[in-house]
């Protein structure tokens, strides 16, 4: 009966058994496993040596050793699903080597079932958290746009007046007017349109990163709608005693843009370059045509952008140093609102740069 106890035992051990069965050599190769093993480890075990099935932290285990001192303790297996599991092993020497018998621990699975169920109670909570968080930052961002909205609608009627009567009268008196008079009226026209610039700007950032950025989409004399924007900051250029060389590539076709927004993009370049050279410098606007698409080019020869100031060079609010330059004038929207433009229609905007060498920026749009 014993006999017979023991050829049942084994074939149903060997077999499907719910448990860890492995047959190990001398030099702790697997010879033997069952089937509930194999299907934990997710592939043929013989061969493998039984300190690469363990967990990394336990992989200084021995079998054989332990079968000398009839050790029965808790190991951790890495199954195929890449996660550890725990098992009460017992070690069993055997003339050819060693039998690894064990079933998962009850003790153990509950410790890690209960560990689960607080961490799931843990990221549910956090995720209220953050869904709270996100809707409240949403709220805010709403806030904010109404705010700027209000706030360009209540600046721009009074800025409107005081930029229209500083007009008039700087062309009205402007040769009779001794020069510090004359100085303060081109500082309070500079100051107007310094803040319609600044109302401007805002307003384009709320809208871009409202999703209401809208592209009336023409076909467009690219060579003439560079040239009108750069005519648009001939002022600027002019009171910096500074040059802007246009050059226009030949055979430049038309190109389906929003010719408003283009030309938004050349004049905040433009700007930009102008803003961060030094007076009398020079700035090259290049366009030309590259297979599908169209390259506009502005460089200067300022200062350059340190290494540092290039990570954020795109962000809102960011600007570079201004202590030998006119740079103090802005408020670092233009290259934010340039580059959301550029992506609006498809295309990419690059700058190239160092400290003391200049900086080009570089636009490639597709023509479609």
């Amino acid at each position: 009966m014993n006999d017979e106890l023991d050829r049942v035992l084994a074939s149903v051990v060997r077999g499907d058994a719910p448990a860890l069965y492995l047959l190990l050599d001398d030099a702790d190769r697997v010879v033997e496993s069952n089937v509930h093993t194999q299907v934990l480890f997710g592939r043929p075990l013989q061969g493998v040596v039984f300190s690469t099935l363990l967990a990394t932290f336990e992989r200084e285990l021995n079998a054989t050793v332990l079968a000398r001192s009839f050790a029965s303790r808790n190991i951790n297996v890495m199954a195929f699903t890449g996660l550890p599991q725990t098992y009460r092993a017992s070690f069993l020497p055997i003339a050819a080597g060693t039998v690894v018998f064990g079933s998962i621990d009850p003790v153990d699975q509950e410790t890690l079932r209960r560990e689960l169920l607080t961490l799931n109670q843990e990221l549910s909570t956090r995720e209220r958290a953050l869904q709270q968080s996100l809707a409240e930052l949403a709220r805010l961002g709403r806030l904010k746009d109404q705010f700027l909205g209000m706030a360009a609608h209540d600046l721009r009627s009074p800025l409107t007046a005081i930029a229209a009567n500083a007009l008039f009268l700087q062309e009205a008196l402007g040769p009779t007017l001794q020069e510090e008079s004359a100085d303060s009226l081109r500082g309070i026209c500079e100051a107007a349109d310094l803040m319609r610039d600044l109302i401007e700007s805002f307003l384009d950032t709320a809208l871009i990163e409202a999703g209401q950025l809208r592209l009336d989409l023409a076909s467009v004399d690219l060579g003439d709608a560079v040239a009108r924007a750069v005519a648009m900051v001939e002022s600027l250029v002019r009171r910096r005693s500074m040059r802007v060389q246009l050059e226009l590539g030949p055979g430049l076709p038309r190109a389906m843009v929003d010719k408003s927004k283009l030309q938004q993009v050349i004049i905040n370049l433009v700007n930009n370059a102008v803003q961060h050279s030094p007076d009398g410098a020079e700035v090259l606007v290049a366009v030309r045509h590259e297979g599908p698409d169209v390259v506009l080019e502005v460089s200067d020869r300022g200062a350059g952008i340190s290494v540092e100031l290039m990570k954020g060079l795109y962000a809102a609010y960011v600007h570079g140093d201004a202590k030998r330059t006119h740079a103090e004038r802005s408020i670092g929207l233009g290259l934010a609102i340039t580059r959301m433009i550029v992506l609006a229609h498809g295309g990419q905007v690059n700058a190239v740069s160092a400290p003391g060498e200049g900086s080009t920026f570089t636009v490639r749009l597709p023509l479609r």
